[in-house]
């Protein structure tokens, strides 16, 4: 799993060479399987196949990013540059976040979303993503779809926007639209969430 990735950021690295951009692409180490482990004990669930693979083989990466991209502390999870895919500690540095924010707990109907990424702007000055998360209520073939969670938007319209069936279906549909399409990242899926928060701001009005 996931042979396809080095020669996805080759092919990525190389059309963005048409635009006079260079992007970053940091893969960080592997978690160990009792880190994850951990994590998985301490959110009350099993982390979905794809991901945990991922995060066995990097835990976290930041993709699409500049040499000046900078994290603001304490929230780790943030980048002023490129997409931030979480690994363990930014994933529950986040999700408490996120949970504070919207004063949820975890139930076994309605377990919290897990969050996997974050967005940056690429060097273009745009932002390049949508934030996402594992929809932790929908599980099939150990993988968990991936749903977009604008925060500006209720938790409970998330759910109607599921932008992947897995982890890394998600993180493919990102590269193949990059290469398919020789466009950046923010371009890779329409955001339909935010739409529907702008269209129902304009109704109020």
């Amino acid at each position: 799993m996931y042979e396809w990735l080095p020669e996805a950021i080759a092919q990525s690295e190389l059309i963005f060479q048409k635009f006079s951009l260079k992007p970053k692409f940091r893969l960080y180490p592997p978690a160990t399987p009792d880190k994850i482990g951990q994590c998985e004990q301490f959110l009350g669930l099993s982390l979905p196949y794809s991901y945990r693979e991922f995060l066995l083989k990097h835990n976290g990466a930041h993709l699409f990013c500049s040499d000046t991209a900078a994290y603001a502390a304490p929230e780790i999870w943030w980048s002023n540059s490129g997409v931030v895919v979480f690994g363990i500690e930014a994933l529950l540095a986040y999700r408490q976040h996120l949970q504070w924010i919207y004063a949820l707990s975890d139930s076994l109907e309605s377990p919290f979303p897990v969050p996997i990424a974050y967005p940056g702007r690429i060097l273009t000055g745009d932002f390049c993503a949508l934030k996402c998360a594992l929809k932790m209520d929908e599980l099939a073939n150990d993988e968990y779809p991936v749903m977009s969670c604008e925060q500006d938007c209720d938790p409970l319209d998330w759910k109607e926007h599921i932008i992947a069936s897995s982890f890394e279906g998600w993180l493919k549909k990102m590269f193949s639209h990059v290469i398919e399409q020789e466009s950046f990242p923010e371009y890779w899926l329409k955001d339909d969430l935010r739409l529907c928060f702008h269209d129902s701001i304009d109704q109020d009005f």
